[in-house]
């Protein structure tokens, strides 16, 4: 019930700001095109902590979460789309680039040894992935198909993602949802600058009863030549 609570909570509350975080989509593009032009840069998306549950895995299979190579069904939904860009600071995509997420299943339970150790009551969902990652093409356009996370331990809702580009780390942030009120007390969100807050949420997209979409631009720290 708690799993549903809280899925129902996020496509509600996506749906309510939906039109008003419109420009958080596409606003960086926007400003890509101003900042080539002007010679101003943008800001790369501020760094977040990785957490205690970075999967130990050496196959980070693909970037479907919803379903398990083998196993006959794929996870129940509702489902969500995580269809994202990654940028250089001077507003040029990052292509080739390989991104990682990581997150909570729909009961707020992480697939980590450590985790399994600390609550051996919580059972993994057989037909969900927990970790996956895709490669970034020649727009830095890169794309996940997942279930939405819940809060828990009074933490917001989260994703968490790590970058790659040339096999070297050049990113490791969390996506967080615009409208969650656990944000106000989250220590690792207001860490962030708070001009830069804003670049942690992700923008809502077409939101119904099966499917949450939801775009965010990542920048960073490098330069692209």
């Amino acid at each position: 019930m708690h799993a549903r609570l809280c899925a129902s909570f996020l496509l509600v509350t996506l749906a309510q700001v939906a039109l008003a975080s419109l420009r958080q989509l596409w606003v960086p593009d926007a400003a890509a095109i101003e900042a080539a032009a002007q010679g101003f840069s943008l800001a790369p998306t501020p760094e977040q902590t990785e957490g205690p549950y970075y999967p130990v895995a050496d196959d980070w299979h693909n970037n479907d979460l919803t379903y398990i190579q083998g196993q006959p069904y794929k996870t129940a939904g509702p489902y969500l789309h995580i269809d994202s860009r990654l940028l250089y600071p001077d507003g040029s995509p990052v292509s080739g680039a390989v991104v990682q997420i990581w997150q909570c299943d729909s009961n707020g339970v992480y697939n980590h040894p450590a985790y399994q150790a600390a609550y051996p009551d919580k059972v993994l969902n057989p037909y969900f992935q927990y970790f996956g990652e895709a490669e970034t093409d020649e727009n830095g356009a890169f794309y996940f198909l997942t279930v939405p996370p819940i809060s828990y331990a009074g933490r917001p809702v989260h994703v968490h993602v790590r970058v790659f580009v040339q096999g070297a780390t050049m990113l490791t942030t969390q996506m967080y949802f615009p409208g969650d009120a656990l944000l106000s007390a989250d220590p690792f969100y207001l860490a962030a600058p708070d001009d830069q807050k804003d670049q942690l949420l992700v923008t809502p997209g077409a939101t119904d009863a099966e499917d949450v979409h939801v775009s965010q631009v990542l920048v960073i720290n490098f330069s692209s030549v």
